[in-house]
């Protein structure tokens, strides 16, 4: 565990100090530290910082309660907002990154899952009924929401506003718990 979470801190600094040279704000993740550049940066290499911090999140996220928790086999066309909606609820699809953070996905788009995948399905009221839990869950949508937010920056079309949409849905619900 502690190998895979060094080799991939060791890909986002590799892709950080690549983007780093050129100039313009950052966008700093408020958990992990991790910092972007976003202008003047080639929109590939951010969507690559992102995608390798949001690996990083998934991965040392360690609050997850998984008493009671299910496993599910990825079938061809499952997303994990499809998984998290029938596990959670209609209305509880950007719950996903639970599921994520609990199975250790490698992958950083939650509609990228691949067939045959097994992932841990979390309790969560359990995880919503600890307090401690409650603010890591939290936290870890919050930080995804600002990945989310930089990612829509340098994106057009409409993955940009599929980002949008994410990342305030993700927002939004951490300001609920």
């Amino acid at each position: 565990m502690m190998k895979k979470a060094l080799c991939v801190m060791a890909m986002f600094l590799t892709v950080f100090f690549t983007a780093a040279c050129k100039s313009g704000p950052v966008a700093t993740n408020s958990s992990t530290g991790a910092v972007a550049a976003l202008d003047d940066a080639d929109p590939a290499d951010i969507g690559a910082i992102g995608d390798v911090e949001l690996v990083v999140i998934y991965s040392g996220y360690t609050g997850i309660i998984l008493d009671g928790s299910k496993t599910y086999t990825v079938v061809y066309r499952d997303t994990l907002t499809k998984i998290a909606r029938k596990y959670y609820g209609e209305n509880k699809g950007y719950f996903f990154p639970l599921i994520m953070a609990a199975s250790q996905v490698k992958t950083a788009d939650p509609d990228m899952i691949i067939p045959g995948e097994r992932l841990v399905i979390p309790d969560l009221q359990a995880n919503l009924d600890d307090p401690s839990a409650r603010m890591q869950l939290k936290s870890l949508l919050f930080d995804i929401a600002l990945i989310y937010s930089g990612k829509a920056d340098v994106t057009r079309g409409d993955r940009r506003a599929r980002y949008l949409k994410d990342r305030n849905g993700l927002a939004a619900l951490a300001r609920t718990l």
